[in-house]
């Protein structure tokens, strides 16, 4: 191929990104658990979008986000993949975020340490939060299945509900 159709193949690339044809060849136990993924990712809705980028730092030169955990003003990205040395497991580094502050990069041990830290006080506030609402004697053995098209207006409904003594009062329009 000559120089000048190669360069017009990659603009064309670079121009045209709504279909990418891809062929590739994989064993049938593996293709009977990836194909399904795959055609969800191909649909091209929201929860397509979720898996791609869910998936998409496997395939790029950047570390795979393994754990976020988002706070008001604090954002930790915990990067993978794990890898146990001994008895413990060590996440191969972490980023955190802060409002005001910047970027901070964190080694393994760091990370682990941030982790951990910030598990057990996930915990600690999620058991008081459920404690002193009375919900901890409400929990199941097994989790419930949700049902989108009858629990998200649920959802919705009870949200409005919850917000409506927050909104303004609405002004007269004579006023």
């Amino acid at each position: 191929m000559s120089l000048l159709k190669r360069m017009r193949a990659s603009l064309a690339r670079l121009i045209d990104t709504t279909y990418v044809n891809v062929t590739f060849r994989m064993d049938r136990q593996v293709a009977y658990e990836l194909l399904p993924i795959i055609k969800r990712m191909a649909l091209g809705t929201h929860d397509a979008w979720t898996l791609i980028n869910a998936v998409k730092v496997f395939f790029l030169d950047q570390r795979p986000i393994i754990a976020v955990h988002k706070g008001g003003e604090t954002r930790a990205y915990i990067e993978g993949p794990q890898y146990a040395c001994g008895s413990v497991t060590f996440p191969l580094g972490a980023q955190v975020f802060v409002d005001r502050a910047g970027w901070v990069n964190l080694n393994p041990v760091e990370a682990h340490d941030l982790h951990l830290r910030i598990g057990k006080a996930i915990d600690e506030a999620i058991l008081r939060w459920l404690g002193e609402e009375g919900q901890l004697m409400l929990a199941s053995p097994g989790r419930k299945e949700r049902d989108r098209q009858i629990d998200d207006p649920v959802a919705l409904r009870q949200m409005a509900a919850a917000a409506s003594p927050a909104l303004p009062k609405e002004e007269p329009a004579n006023v």
